[in-house]
């Protein structure tokens, strides 16, 4: 399994998604600061959140799930891929897992530039009180990004192309932008990353139910990814 881990490494390390999984994280804080008015970071963090969460990360999760299956067929790599000594399954979650390693190294990166940004702009709010929030809200919105991956790999894996996913991860994203108004946030698992923000930073209270879905829609988008991956043909 660790062999397949890092052959995957290999073949992202001669890529651009590095490259593209740091913009992402740093884009957004970037622009906020450009919009700062004397605002608390606080206030600044929570604007920067909502943008990435609801929005901006679907369509980058998207763009990271469906990479990795796609360029076996751009490349003409899926043949060779098929004849790897080890079964599918395990190669479906060597991909899963240098996904989930992309998104924490994007999430670092966004808070790394919220942090630093948030310094030069306003240093009196950086308390440590601030920190130690913004660690669990991006620890726990990491981990519920990563239960959204096998939903656009699956597409990914039925469609073969980056087009649908991404088209898909845009109305989604619209979908967000809807639904995060009220309480109507805890109702969809593609807002499980805002859930965070709205319980700690917020005081609000997600439902053990919505917790569930999240679980059950990880669960079921895995097994049609599985299904998926052991029909793949060359």
């Amino acid at each position: 399994m660790l062999i397949l881990i890092h052959s995957e490494f290999l073949k992202a390390k001669r890529t651009y998604i590095w490259w593209v999984a740091a913009a992402g994280g740093v884009a957004i804080p970037l622009l906020a600061s450009f919009e700062q008015t004397g605002k608390t970071l606080q206030e600044d963090s929570h604007m920067v959140e909502s943008l990435m969460f609801t929005f901006f990360y679907v369509l980058f999760l998207s763009l990271l799930a469906s990479y990795f299956i796609v360029r076996e067929y751009s490349e003409r790599t899926v043949s060779v891929l098929l004849t790897y000594p080890y079964s599918r399954v395990k190669i479906l979650f060597s991909k899963l897992a240098i996904v989930f390693v992309l998104i924490l190294f994007m999430y670092v990166f966004q808070l790394v530039a919220l942090f630093g940004i948030g310094y030069l702009v306003n240093a009196d709010s950086l308390t440590f009180d601030f920190f130690l929030m913004q660690i669990q809200i991006y620890g726990l919105s990491t981990l519920f990004q990563c239960l959204l991956v096998p939903f656009f790999m699956a597409i990914a894996l039925w469609s073969r192309n980056m087009l649908f996913p991404i088209v898909i991860a845009i109305i989604v994203g619209i979908t967000n932008i809807f639904f995060v108004e009220g309480s109507n946030y805890v109702r969809s698992p593609f807002l499980s990353a805002c859930w965070p923000t709205f319980t700690i930073e917020m005081g609000e209270t997600v439902k053990a139910s919505s917790y569930i879905m999240l679980i059950l829609f990880f669960f079921l988008t895995l097994g049609a990814c599985i299904w998926g991956i052991r029909r793949m043909k060359e």
